[in-house]
């Protein structure tokens, strides 16, 4: 079996012809040499001479096969691969070179990777967990020259196109909408390769505002997966019979319906499904713990837009690190993946506890975010049915809040269109407030002056909150009822 896998991945004379061309073809000489490490190589000699020209470069330039052909430090054998003058002219061939060496090198790790797994009595999950990690290691892509841009007086028609192609291309096939007015129209939607974080309190509504979202993006023609490790999928789907049909859930889950409504949860459901012939929506309730690579290879040959992964606190979490170190490592590896599969990512979170204004190790999540949304969801806004969304950070767009009407009965987000909302709230708040201040006045000067003058700042902004108007305007949710 040993004698069939060097066959399998023996390719040096691809690895001889790339290095000399490596060395003779300065102009492709970066490119060739970033995209090969010691594994790349399938004999001894290759791998001799990959060593070698590291060398060289740590120490400068590479030399030509001419120089390396009398360099003693190499054995005959390797000096051998270099008497043969072709090297690769062609970019074309260049980048098939490379390909021909990359699989070689990918087929040497799945084999040596399954010859070491069947001589250990190795258990099905951790099986199936080493072939994930293999396959993840055998999708890294590699430099190519688009990843590099060189803005220079050589090149300067390129640049010119490409800017005045960016100013005219019509890129809404990179925008996924949220279904929310004022966000759509003022942010243009989440584009994709980008990460949104959503953040509220136990029982806040984010997994209903992720499937609100789903949903609206799969009436638009959008493939959206929801990966959840909060809900089954039979709680998830029956959450969407309820919000597609606008029928209570409660009433659904204790089998309340009467045979005219449960006629119109199966007819609005039916229209939902045949809205959209391109659409897509998944739902995907992983049954052992994960992490964004492994989801992102295990969605990756669907091609999904969007993916929702509820929550961030339930993925795999390394014992070894803290908290914090794991929620910032998920953005991070959800911004990676959200570049390779070309998709946008939405992250659920947790408020803080002790402060409702902060996501819980917010520092390492929104580091890697494009977008954060939080709200409260207290007694207030349970008796309004109206949310605060507070934009904490937005990269490249204009920051700003915006209210959402929530109905819990059936799980539903849409615009707000009133004037600025709980303003009996900040009246009683006020009442509050100045009850503080007597208290603090009767018991304690020192603490009335510092508590006055932090309410009359707080007392500030909520006088100014209370002016404001609230206007929407454009499409909501499309019309299903």
């Amino acid at each position: 079996m040993l004698d069939i896998s060097a066959q399998i991945t023996n390719n040096s004379s691809s690895e001889a012809l790339v290095l000399k061309t490596a060395c003779d073809n300065k102009q492709y000489q970066a490119y060739i040499m970033s995209q090969l490490d010691e594994e790349s190589f399938s004999s001894e000699s290759t791998k001799d001479l990959f060593k070698r020209l590291n060398v060289y470069i740590q120490n400068g330039n590479l030399p030509s096969t001419a120089v390396l052909a009398n360099d003693s430090s190499l054995s005959e054998a390797t000096r051998a691969l270099l008497t043969v003058r072709t090297v690769l002219e062609d970019k074309d061939d260049i980048d098939r070179t490379l390909l021909q060496i990359r699989t070689s090198k990918n087929k040497k790790i799945v084999i040596s990777t399954l010859l070491n797994l069947l001589q250990k009595d190795a258990t099905l999950p951790h099986l199936l967990t080493t072939l994930e990690n293999v396959i993840q290691k055998c999708r890294v892509v590699q430099q190519t020259s688009t990843e590099m841009k060189h803005i220079e007086v050589s090149n300067k028609q390129e640049l010119l196109n490409s800017v005045n192609k960016y100013l005219v291309e019509d890129n809404k096939k990179d925008i996924v909408l949220t279904g929310f007015t004022e966000f759509d129209s003022r942010t243009g939607g989440i584009f994709k390769k980008n990460v949104l974080v959503t953040a509220s309190v136990p029982g806040g509504g984010k997994s209903a505002m992720a499937l609100q979202m789903a949903a609206f993006q799969y009436l638009c023609g959008k493939r959206v997966c929801i990966v959840s490790y909060e809900m089954d999928i039979s709680e998830i789907e029956s959450r969407l019979y309820s919000n597609v049909s606008r029928i209570n859930h409660s009433d659904m889950n204790l089998k309340k319906l009467d045979d005219r409504r449960r006629k119109m949860v199966v007819d609005r459901y039916d229209k939902f499904i045949s809205a959209t012939n391109t659409g897509c929506l998944t739902l995907w309730a992983p049954e052992r713990e994960l992490t964004i690579p492994q989801i992102a290879m295990e969605i990756k040959p669907r091609n999904y837009d969007i993916v929702y992964i509820d929550y961030l606190g339930l993925l795999y979490n390394d014992p070894k690190k803290q908290m914090w170190e794991n929620l910032g490592n998920h953005t991070r590896d959800a911004k990676l993946a959200a570049n390779s599969l070309n998709a946008a990512f939405v992250l659920l979170a947790q408020l803080d506890e002790d402060n409702t204004t902060k996501i819980k190790y917010s520092k390492a999540i929104k580091a890697n975010a494009n977008f954060v949304w939080t709200w409260e969801c207290g007694d207030k806004e349970r008796e309004s049915g109206i949310i605060d969304v507070r934009q904490q950070k937005a990269r490249n767009a204009p920051i700003y809040n915006f209210y959402l009407e929530i109905d819990f009965s059936t799980f539903t987000f849409k615009d707000y269109n009133g004037p600025a909302p709980f303003q009996d709230f900040a009246a009683k708040d006020d009442d509050k407030k100045k009850k503080k201040k007597d208290d603090a006045n009767t018991n304690s000067p020192t603490t009335y002056t510092r508590t006055q003058n932090n309410q009359s700042v707080q007392g500030g902004q909520n006088n100014q909150a209370q002016n404001q108007t609230i206007s929407r305007g454009i499409p909501k949710m499309p019309q299903l009822i």
